[in-house]
């Protein structure tokens, strides 16, 4: 089993435990832990980032980038993302192609997007580098849900779908249901639980229905993340499994028992059989 954690989670652990980065990516890395997904503005401000990240075992399993396609449509720094990206032999982005504000023209700015999506597909594609698209959180990201991340999909040459398991119900959209339309389009996957009791500390997620979410280990929360990680795995699926909880007071702690959730389930699913 592939698991991978936000290197976001690595430096609020190493603030809240009071050591370093490299220190927490140590300690990570003795939980069964391979991969990092990393934010590319980390990476754009510390190009030495990527190597440390590296040095200690870890590969980069996605890198993820906020674009404005919705209302620029230069590709210049596209362009320069997949060429840093090639240079240093990552091979998956997850584009955030834009949003729409209430005062834009909804049809201009997707029509905007899927264009320099595929435009990007082309560039990512000579690269080397594979697209995913997550369903985010956001009510003005028209791919919050499993119907507008298809649009993007069935519209977007080679883009496949990053599965949040914690982020449809934003939507007010269950993700089983979620998980029977993208299946076959599932590509990387986060993991990402939530809590409905207030957690001293965090900010919640407010949803379109007025629900206050917080953060929370994989499989302590409301999601049923296990049904879907065991049909992945049943599947067949070998891609990763991104450990994901922004917001938590207490990362390290959190990481550790997402962690071994994951090989729980891992275990009762592939290792039942032996």
């Amino acid at each position: 089993m592939k698991i991978s954690v936000f290197a976001e989670h690595i430096f609020e652990a190493a603030e809240q435990e009071n050591c370093s980065f490299r220190d927490i990516l140590k300690k990570v890395k003795e939980l069964g832990i391979d991969g990092i997904e990393l934010d590319y503005a980390r990476l754009a401000a510390d190009d030495k980032l990527p190597h440390i990240i590296k040095s200690e075992g870890f590969q980069i399993a996605c890198v993820y980038a906020f674009f404005d396609f919705s209302h620029n449509t230069d590709m210049s720094y596209p362009e320069s993302v997949t060429d840093n990206l090639k240079k240093r032999g990552i091979s998956r982005l997850m584009p955030i192609p834009g949003f729409i504000e209430k005062h834009d023209d909804k049809e201009k700015c997707t029509e905007n997007m899927l264009t320099c999506m595929n435009r990007l597909s082309e560039i990512a594609e000579k690269a080397d580098i594979s697209l995913c698209l997550e369903d985010f959180d956001d009510e003005k990201a028209v791919f919050s849900t499993s119907a507008g991340l298809l649009k993007f999909i069935n519209n977007v040459r080679n883009l496949g779908c990053t599965f949040d398991t914690g982020n449809f119900i934003y939507s007010d959209e269950e993700a089983e249901y979620a998980f029977s339309q993208l299946e076959k389009h599932i590509v990387h996957v986060h993991c990402k639980d939530r809590c409905i009791e207030p957690k001293a500390g965090e900010i919640p997620k407010i949803t379109l229905e007025n629900i206050s979410l917080y953060s929370s280990p994989v499989g302590y929360g409301i999601i049923n993340i296990e049904n879907i990680v065991k049909k992945l795995l049943k599947s067949g699926y070998e891609g990763w499994f991104a450990i994901e909880h922004f917001g938590s007071q207490h990362q390290l702690a959190d990481i550790e028992k997402s962690a071994e959730k994951l090989k729980e389930w891992y275990n009762d699913t592939c290792n039942s059989v032996e």
